[in-house]
C-alpha cells in the first residue's frame, strides 16, 4: 500500500514543495501539502513539523510519509510501502541523530509523534530531528518505541551527492536559513 505523503512550507519554499508535488505524481504517490506562516526563523518553521505530522496521522486512514517540501522523489519509493512498518527514519551514522527529511509513520508510532509534538513545544529552540531523536529514545529506553527500520541514504540523498538517490533532498535551507 502507498502511504499518503505530506509536506508543510512557508511561502518561501512553495516554489520547491511544487516540485515536490511533480514528483509525487510521476509516482503515482499522494501528497498533502500544509502551508505554514513564517514563524520567523528556519528552526522555528521547522519546529511546525510535529504538529503537522500528528494532524496528518490523525486524519489519515493510511501511513504517512513526511517528506520536507524542498525533497525530489527520484525513483519509486518501494521500501516505504511496507504495511508492516510502524516507523522509518536515516540514522547518521555517528548514530546520534536522525535525518528527519524523509520520515515514515505508521500507525503505531502516533505515540511517538505525541511525544515529539510535547517535547518541540517545551524545547522551541532544539531542531527538530533532535527532539525526535529524543522522543524515541525515550520511549525506546522503556520498550515502548514502535518497531523501527533504519532506512539506507538513498531516502536522504543529499544534493551533493545525487547518484542512485530514490529521495533526493535540494537543501533548500543553505540558501533561506536565517
Amino acid at each position: 500500500m502507498k502511504p499518503r505523503i505530506i509536506t508543510a512550507c512557508t511561502p518561501d519554499y512553495r516554489q520547491y514543495a511544487t516540485r515536490l508535488a511533480r514528483s509525487c505524481q510521476r509516482f503515482g504517490l499522494e501528497l498533502d501539502l500544509y502551508p505554514l506562516s513564517d514563524a520567523g526563523s528556519w528552526v522555528a518553521n521547522c519546529a511546525q513539523k510535529p504538529e503537522v505530522i500528528f494532524k496528518a496521522m490523525i486524519a489519515s486512514d493510511r501511513p504517512v510519509v513526511w517528506l520536507d517540501a524542498d525533497a525530489e522523489v527520484m525513483q519509486e519509493p518501494t521500501l516505504l510501502y511496507e504495511t508492516s512498518l510502524e516507523f522509518a527514519i536515516h540514522r547518521r551514522t555517528n548514530h546520534l541523530g536522525f535525518g528527519s527529511g524523509t520520515v515514515y509513520f505508521g500507525k503505531a508510532a502516533l505515540g511517538l509523534v505525541a511525544l515529539w509534538c510535547q517535547l518541540q513545544r517545551r524545547n522551541p529552540e532544539w531542531w527538530d530531528q533532535k527532539a525526535l531523536r529524543v522522543a524515541w529514545e525515550e520511549l525506546d529506553a522503556h520498550a515502548m518505541a514502535p518497531s523501527t527500520m533504519w532506512l539506507p541514504p538513498e531516502y536522504l540523498q543529499k544534493i551533493d551527492e545525487p547518484e542512485g538517490a530514490v529521495i533526493l533532498h535540494h537543501q533548500a535551507s543553505r540558501f533561506h536559513n536565517r
